[in-house]
């Protein structure tokens, strides 16, 4: 049974969480990040690693709208990372799909086709359902459309059946940028939790 300060925390940090969520909605980034913000603090001070994870895709989220590539691409990658060390599959297909967001908008439509296919590829093998939020069931469409645009229908096929083809690790190692070494052992730049 949760102690009554446990419980007041875990209101806290979920209320301050749900209040991100609404400054996100209403547009507000400057709050929701604070929000954000303040919820991975609580986050990590009870040592709640799914709720970390979570946290890092908010504000990753956050500073995406914000179009603050850089600062999406490293929160994505932080709550990828955690995910992975967790076996946290559902966040995985979020990490992998947000990361195929910041990759379209930077440009980088074949990686971006590969990572947003992969991810609803895997959630619908998975039978779960598409593991992107329905905050951003809009700006998932809106990547996918731009890279169709930017690479023509036959490129962007071709990369949608290559992403469709990926297992979860291959997605995963993609959208972390990481190589596999000939032995087979994975590049691990990004500390876990």
């Amino acid at each position: 049974m949760l102690s009554r300060r446990a419980a007041e925390h875990s209101a806290t940090r979920d209320a301050l969480a749900g209040l991100g969520m609404v400054a996100l909605l209403h547009g507000d980034l400057h709050l929701a990040r604070a929000h954000f913000e303040e919820a991975l603090a609580f986050r990590r001070d009870v040592g709640d690693k799914e709720g970390i994870v979570g946290s890092l895709w908010d504000l990753g989220e956050a500073a995406l709208r914000r179009k603050d590539l850089d600062v999406a691409e490293a929160l994505a990658r932080e709550a990828l990372v955690c995910a992975r060390a967790l076996h946290y599959t559902m966040a995985m297909l979020a990490g992998v799909e947000q990361l195929g967001r910041v990759a379209a908008a930077r440009g980088l439509a074949p990686q971006a086709v590969r990572l947003l296919a992969a991810a609803r590829a895997l959630s619908d093998a998975r039978s779960v359902p598409f593991m992107v939020p329905y905050y951003t069931l809009r700006q998932h469409e809106a990547a996918r459309a731009a890279t169709q645009l930017a690479l023509g229908d036959e490129a962007y096929a071709a990369a949608d059946a290559a992403g469709r083809a990926l297992s979860l690790e291959e997605a995963v190692t993609e959208a972390l940028g990481e190589q596999v070494a000939r032995d087979g052992a994975r590049d691990e730049r990004a500390a876990v939790l």
